[in-house]
């Protein structure tokens, strides 16, 4: 069955609509007709079932069947993750909405490569979201995460001790490993992940960051790509939970 995203404020008492691009993509790519049942989310928690009562390749509207809130989970992660070259934060976003991230930091580190103008980057921030939403409607996810405006590291590491836990993947020395830190720190409230550029964290990053209370922490002998990184903690951390 096919999934679409609905704006909270396209849902009225019985129906709800969704927008040009996904109705055109339903009528003359999915060839959906009247009659059809179809899934939505709107991205806060609501799952609804509804059967197709009009379309045409401009809009749809969707008597609604079924309705569920899905509760969130008590357990919140946030991935604050260094921007890598090319297009790789698309994949990054794509991966970890799966996974079930709530927010996502694009950070600026001080070996980060690229170079995004200011006047690029709310552009940069929309098309992120446009891809979180594009996500959830394929994993049936009932949140999408907020892509949040671009931080720079010295800015985020400010703001480590409004976290429950926060754990920093680094090559360091005397980075720890993940599986020690679960053993002795339950798993609780609101979880930071940050994730470096190719070149890793800087010393004294890394420094600042233990010092606000960051766990700094090694996911294995293998050194992982910055885009794969993020996925791999955020699997371990959610199987953990689970």
């Amino acid at each position: 069955m096919h999934t679409f995203y609905v704006f909270p404020e396209n849902v009225s008492e019985g129906y709800f609509l969704i927008d040009k691009q996904q109705a055109r993509h339903a009528y003359l790519v999915l060839r959906l007709v009247v009659g059809d049942e179809v899934l939505a989310v709107d991205g806060r928690g609501m799952r609804y079932l509804g059967v197709i009562e009009s379309i045409t390749s401009n809009s749809a509207k969707i008597k609604i069947k079924q309705k569920i809130f899905i509760q969130p989970e008590s357990l919140e992660f946030v991935l604050a993750q260094a921007i890598p070259k090319k297009s790789k934060f698309d994949s990054i976003v794509d991966n970890v909405t799966q996974i079930g991230v709530k927010t996502i930091i694009p950070l600026l580190t001080q070996r980060t490569i690229v170079k995004i103008q200011d006047a690029k980057k709310q552009e940069k921030i929309v098309r992120w979201q446009k891809i979180a939403l594009e996500t959830i409607k394929q994993c049936g996810s009932a949140y999408v995460p907020e892509i949040r405006p671009i931080t720079k590291f010295m800015d985020l590491v400010q703001t480590i001790n409004q976290y429950d836990r926060a754990f920093l993947c680094a090559c360091a020395k005397d980075a720890v490993s993940l599986k020690t830190i679960i053993k002795a720190h339950k798993l609780e409230g609101k979880i930071l992940v940050l994730i470096g550029p190719e070149g890793d964290f800087s010393e004294q990053e890394i420094a600042q960051a233990k010092l606000k209370g960051a766990f700094v922490v090694s996911l294995g002998k293998n050194v992982l790509r910055s885009e794969n990184a993020a996925g791999v903690i955020l699997s371990i951390l959610h199987y953990e939970w689970t």
